[in-house]
């Protein structure tokens, strides 16, 4: 009888440590999401390396992120995930439920078996990324190697040699990739996820197409290459529409209209010279791409750009319309390569810190977005084409 009280002790008190433990867990991610399990099996309580544990009765426990929809979607979040520390890169998958094969494919963490760890270690892995949900799920060994294979076959689309290049694929087949890759970097963007900045939004799909749509035919109009044109606008502001440099200013010799005059000296003006949009440009600079239109529409047929992304004469920069500053960013763009004899890195570097001295970091900066953005829009394509 006493070793029977014994063991009832052993067990209300073991039940009482995993309640107080699943207690303060609660506690700390409240009022974080959480999902239970996917499948039914009951979870169990045991001591596990002389600690309490709360395990799955099958082999494996996955968290699931949840499907990203298209592979372009798919490859950047997964890569995301894999890039956080201190994760197993080798633990995040890509594949379709087990539960239901037919239904797209979902991005999975194998985690331990033990609820209690794996819960603080899973809401600090998403904290600070657009991450922002997850369900646990029970697996067995073979789910789990499953999951694994269709990763690496997934992954093996985006490491196969192509042959195509941005210029080279229709615009109809370019637009939604592309629009993909604006959303997931404004919804990665560093200032959205620290609440830094309140007034920059997230792209939604239909303004990340319209953006798409109007990057594409400009680097078309003006022969740019386009992931470059994408470079720009990613290490700029994410593709976002907000004013930025907003202390920025500049001494001149005389005002114009439209000007914000906030200082008089003889013979100057200090006027603000904060930038504008998802291009960045400086109100002074605008009106130097302003000049530049008036001039290289000698020689060029801008009645073929569609009426939307046509430049106006505005007296006033700020009054020059979203989709015109596409436009401008693209003829600086073009003519600073002209310029620089179409070097790249310098077109890009003069880009930001002007032709006298341009800022060789930046243009690396551009170029690095560049080749990750070709890499991945070449190859989801590349792969929608073989299915079809």
């Amino acid at each position: 009888m006493s070793i029977f009280r014994a063991t009832l002790w052993s067990a209300a008190l073991l039940l009482l440590v995993a309640l107080a433990l699943a207690g303060f867990i609660a506690y700390r991610v409240w009022p974080r999401e959480f999902h239970a399990p996917a499948q039914t099996q009951f979870p169990r309580v045991v001591v596990k390396d002389h600690r309490v544990a709360v395990v799955m009765p099958t082999q494996a426990l996955v968290a699931d992120f949840g499907p990203y929809g298209t592979p372009v979607d798919t490859f950047l979040y997964l890569d995301l995930l894999r890039g956080r520390k201190p994760i197993d890169s080798t633990r995040v998958m890509t594949c379709h439920p087990p539960e239901h094969p037919e239904n797209p494919r979902r991005i999975y963490l194998s985690v331990d078996n033990d609820i209690v760890s794996s819960l603080p270690y899973l809401y600090s892995l998403i904290d600070g990324t657009s991450v922002r949900r997850f369900a646990l799920a029970s697996w067995t060994t073979q789910d789990l190697n499953r999951c694994k294979d269709q990763t690496v076959r997934f992954e093996a689309i985006f490491r196969i040699p192509v042959s195509l290049n941005l210029q080279s694929i229709p615009d109809v087949d370019l637009i939604n990739p592309l629009a993909d890759f604006l959303v997931f970097k404004s919804a990665t963007d560093r200032r959205i996820l620290q609440g830094i900045d309140p007034d920059l939004r997230v792209l939604n799909q239909g303004q990340a197409q319209e953006l798409a749509q109007d990057m594409i035919v400009v680097a078309r109009f003006y022969a740019l290459p386009l992931e470059y044109f994408m470079g720009i606008g990613a290490v700029e502001n994410n593709y976002m529409d907000v004013r930025g440099d907003l202390g920025h200013t500049v001494w001149k010799r005389r005002p114009q209209r439209g000007d914000i005059i906030l200082k008089r000296r003889r013979g100057s003006v200090l006027v603000e010279n904060y930038s504008l949009g998802v291009w960045q440009i400086t109100r002074e600079t605008l009106r130097r791409a302003q000049a530049l239109y008036l001039e290289d529409r000698k020689n060029r047929d801008y009645s073929l750009l569609p009426e939307r992304l046509r430049p106006e004469i505005t007296a006033n920069p700020d009054d020059v319309l979203p989709e015109t500053l596409t436009t401008y960013a693209g003829l600086l763009f073009r003519t600073l390569l002209d310029h620089f004899n179409g070097n790249i890195i310098l077109a890009l570097g003069a880009y930001n810190g002007g032709v006298d001295k341009p800022n060789l970091v930046y243009g690396e900066s551009v170029r690095n977005v560049a080749t990750y953005a070709r890499v991945v829009l070449t190859h989801a394509i590349a792969a929608s084409n073989q299915t079809q």
